[in-house]
């Protein structure tokens, strides 16, 4: 699951710049958490990162326990504020990414706050949602019928753990870091960890 990430320079999109993952531990669930400290989209500080802190971890401790019955992992999961893409043509259509699952596990960037107020969060079930759709993408890459089924299942078992009070242990430690690139990495087909 996932490569072990030697050999590898930092991830760098719109996202922001993070360092490449040590590679998976088959005893953790998800190796490391990461905030952002900067809007890659504006390059503005944000603001509330005890709060951005505490619901990166209350995800992630939700979908532990599915994590753990499936055999899944992600080396990397971090906090992620896609660009918002706006089409135009008889209407303006807004269309507002809400996560990425890079490399099967490799690293999952999920947004927390709200695109169009970074001092606000998303619900904690939009958050969970997005979750259970990256990690569906571990599995199966293309949102087919077996993609779909496959992440309303996560979402299912997550829903259920959380009505009865059930999570996972969660030993994390966020780490900070960031810088603003021009780089998207949903603007060319080579989207992946780039050398240094």
């Amino acid at each position: 699951m996932g490569s072990s990430g030697t050999g590898l320079g930092s991830w760098s999109g719109s996202f922001g710049v993070f360092p490449p993952p040590r590679g998976p531990n088959p005893l953790v669930y998800f190796k490391e958490l990461c905030l952002l400290d900067v809007n890659p989209q504006t390059g503005a500080v944000l603001t509330k990162k005890e709060e951005a802190r505490e619901l990166l971890v209350k995800v992630a401790k939700q979908l532990e326990p599915v994590m753990r019955r499936r055999g899944y992992t992600v080396a990397c999961l971090s906090e992620g504020i896609p660009k918002v893409v706006e089409f135009t043509s008889m209407s303006t259509t807004r269309t507002i990414l809400h996560g990425t699952n890079l490399n099967s596990g490799e690293m999952v960037m999920i947004r927390l706050r709200d695109p169009d107020d970074s001092t606000q969060f998303l619900p904690f079930c939009k958050v969970l949602e997005t979750m259970a759709h990256e990690l569906a993408h571990n599995i199966v890459g293309p949102h087919s019928p077996e993609f779909w089924s496959l992440h309303a299942s996560i979402m299912k078992e997550a829903t259920e753990l959380k009505n009865k009070g059930v999570f996972g242990i969660g030993a994390f430690d966020c780490k900070v870091g960031g810088r603003v690139t021009g780089r998207d990495p949903f603007a060319d087909s080579q989207a992946g960890p780039s050398s240094p």
